[in-house]
C-alpha cells in the first residue's frame, strides 16, 4: 500500500499523546514521503533533489535506530542497513558528479524504490499481542522518545570522547554522524516544551560536534541538559497518580456542613480488571458527567477521567443500576489543604478524604475534624466507593 503524502511533521503535542508504536511510524512516514518527492525530482532536480534524498535517507535511518525497540515487524535493522548503504551511495564523489544524469537519477530512484517498497506496509499497521488474563499497557510515546534521546546523546558522547582520546583515528564521520542522528531524534519533538526549543537552536549553533564537545565542560553541560530534557519527556508519558488518603468518620461535623457542598451519584460500569465510573455532579444548579478510570489501590492509584457529553452521561449511567452510591461531598478548606467530606445519603456512612502531594506526607488532623475520626480505611477495600456502589 502507498504511504499518503503527509504535509508536514506531525505535531509534537500530538505525538506526545499518543503510544510508541503509532509515534514512530508517523516520524518513519514523514522521512519516506520527503523521500519519494527527492527521488521522483531525481532525473530533473540535479543536485538539490540528490541532497534532499540524501538528508530524508540519513533522517529515515536514525528515526528507525532510535524507536527501534517499538516498531516491531518493521525489520529495524535491516532497514537501517540498506538505509546506510544507499545513504554512502549518495554520498559518494561518484554519484555527486552525476547530479544531472537523468540515466543516473533513475538507477538512484530504483534503487530507493528496493528500500521503501518492503517498509511501506509494515507502516501503515502493527500488530500486539494481549493477554485476557494479565494487563497490558503500551508504551506511551513519550517515554520511548525518552530512551530514544538518552541513547542518541550518549552516542555522540562516547565517539567524541573515543575521537579526542585518538582511540579511533578514523572516526570523524561517525561523531558527526552520530550528531546528525541526536538532531533527527530532538527536531521534531523539540517544541513540546521550551526547553527543547532552546536546546534544539544551542545544538544547531554548536556547528561541528568535533569543534565544540571536545571541551569536557561543553559536552558536560550539553549531556547533563540533554539527559534532564529525556527525564522530563519520560514524566509526561507516566499516567497520572491521584495520591489520597481516607479516614472513617462517627458523624458529620458541624463545620462541614457550613462548606460548600455537591451533590454526587456515581455509578460503575461491569468490570473487574478495568473499573470504569460515570458520575454525576450537581452543584448550584449545574450539572457536570464526567468519566474515571483508575487502577491500582492504596494511597497512590493512576486516575485518568474526562469530561462526558451530558447524553453519553446518561447512557453511561443507565448501564450501572445496581453498583451506584449517592452523597453529599463537603469540601472544607485547611490551610493550602482541602479536606472533602463525604456523608452518604443511601446509607449511614461518613467517610473524610485528603489528596496529597506525596504517598508520605504528614498528615495532622484539624481541631474541628480530629474528635470524630475513628480510624483510617485507605487501605481498607470495604470502603472503596467501588464495594460500596449497591
Amino acid at each position: 500500500m502507498h504511504v499518503p503524502a503527509a504535509p508536514a511533521v506531525p505535531s509534537a503535542a500530538q505525538l506526545f499523546r499518543g503510544a510508541a508504536a503509532h509515534g514512530a511510524r508517523l516520524l518513519c512516514r514523514v522521512e519516506v514521503v520527503r523521500a519519494d518527492a527527492a527521488a521522483a525530482a531525481l532525473e530533473t532536480g540535479g543536485g538539490a533533489a540528490l541532497d534532499a534524498l540524501l538528508v530524508a535517507i540519513r533522517n529515515l535511518r536514525a528515526t528507525v535506530d532510535a524507536y527501534a525497540p517499538v516498531l516491531a515487524g518493521l525489520s529495524p535493522e535491516i532497514v537501517s542497513r540498506r538505509a546506510a548503504a544507499l545513504a554512502r551511495v549518495l554520498a559518494s564523489p561518484a554519484t555527486q558528479g552525476l547530479a544531472d544524469d537523468p540515466m543516473a537519477g533513475r538507477r538512484l530512484r530504483e534503487r530507493w524504490a528496493q528500500l521503501v517498497t518492503p517498509l511501506r506496509p509494515a507502516l501503515d499497521s502493527w500488530r500486539e499481542r494481549h493477554s485476557l488474563d494479565g494487563s497490558r499497557r503500551s508504551t506511551p510515546f513519550p517515554v520511548a522518545a525518552a530512551a530514544a534521546l538518552e541513547r542518541a546523546t550518549d552516542r555522540v558522547a562516547r565517539r567524541v570522547i573515543a575521537r579526542t582520546a585518538l582511540v579511533e583515528r578514523d572516526s570523524a564521520h561517525a561523531v558527526e554522524g552520530a550528531a546528525r542522528a541526536l538532531l533527527a531524534v530532538l527536531t521534531p519533538l523539540a517544541a513540546v516544551t521550551p526547553d527543547g526549543n532552546a536546546l534544539l537552536t544551542l545544538l544547531q549553533s554548536d556547528g561541528s560536534v568535533l569543534s565544540t564537545w571536545h571541551d569536557p565542560a561543553v559536552r558536560a553541560a550539553r549531556v547533563s541538559a540533554l539527559v534532564a530534557l529525556a527525564g522530563a519527556w519520560r514524566t509526561m508519558g507516566e499516567p497520572p497518580l491521584e495520591i489520597e488518603r481516607k479516614w472513617l468518620l462517627s458523624a458529620l461535623p458541624p463545620q462541614a456542613v457550613a462548606a460548600p457542598v455537591t451533590d454526587l451519584a456515581q455509578g460503575y460500569l461491569p468490570g473487574e480488571a478495568l473499573v470504569e465510573r460515570i458520575r454525576r455532579r450537581s452543584n448550584a444548579g449545574s450539572v457536570e458527567w464526567i468519566r474515571t478510570v483508575k487502577l491500582g489501590r492504596g494511597i497512590a492509584r493512576i486516575e485518568v477521567e474526562e469530561v462526558a457529553a451530558p447524553a453519553l452521561g446518561e447512557a453511561l449511567f443507565a448501564l450501572t443500576e445496581g453498583r451506584r452510591v449517592h452523597k453529599r461531598r463537603y469540601t472544607v478548606a485547611d490551610g493550602a489543604r482541602h479536606w472533602e467530606i463525604d456523608a452518604f445519603t443511601d446509607r449511614v456512612l461518613v467517610l473524610a478524604e485528603l489528596e496529597l502531594d506525596h504517598a508520605d506526607a504528614v498528615v495532622e488532623f484539624p481541631p474541628w475534624l480530629a474528635p470524630y475520626v475513628l480510624r483510617e480505611v485507605t487501605d481498607d477495600r470495604a470502603f472503596t466507593n467501588w464495594q460500596l456502589a449497591r
